[in-house]
């Protein structure tokens, strides 16, 4: 965030506290939301994502370690997955979770950007976290669509 360090809480508390009423208005709805959003596990999981999200870029800026961001977004993000899981009850998702928080932990341990400009922490974090999503959405994405019935 863009913002001088007085008002980073305050900027934070502010937007989590919209998001989680937004996100609660929103899951009362039941024209705007399918039912798996509308879950209390769910609703939580996305209101921890942003505080986590937050959070993760305060103390990377407050500790000096912006080089780890894609390896700590990985993290916030694969965390996430557990919430949508218990909502949902597909495994699937806990797999998700585990793989894209494993290959962000695996980038924590590699050279960053070398004299060429490459980096490599964050090619190998983003190309795995890309992939573990790839992998885990396939089966869905690529299922036969059920034919429509005739009225």
């Amino acid at each position: 965030m863009a913002l001088p360090n007085a008002y980073m809480l305050p900027a934070m508390i502010a937007g989590l506290l919209l998001t989680a009423i937004l996100m609660f208005r929103r899951s009362a709805s039941r024209t705007l939301a399918p039912v798996l959003f509308r879950r209390p596990a769910y609703v939580i999981a996305v209101v921890l994502e942003f505080a986590g999200l937050n959070l993760m870029m305060i103390v990377l800026r407050r500790w000096h370690l912006e080089t780890y961001f894609v390896q700590a977004l990985g993290l916030v993000v694969g965390l996430r997955f557990i919430g949508l899981q218990i909502a949902s009850g597909q495994r699937r998702y806990l797999g998700l979770c585990l793989a894209m928080c494993a290959v962000s932990l695996l980038g924590l341990c590699l050279p960053g950007a070398t004299a060429a400009g490459l980096n490599v922490r964050d090619l190998v974090t983003a190309c795995g976290c890309a992939l573990a999503l790839w992998v885990t959405a396939r089966p869905v994405a690529w299922a036969r669509p059920v034919p429509l019935s005739p009225r």
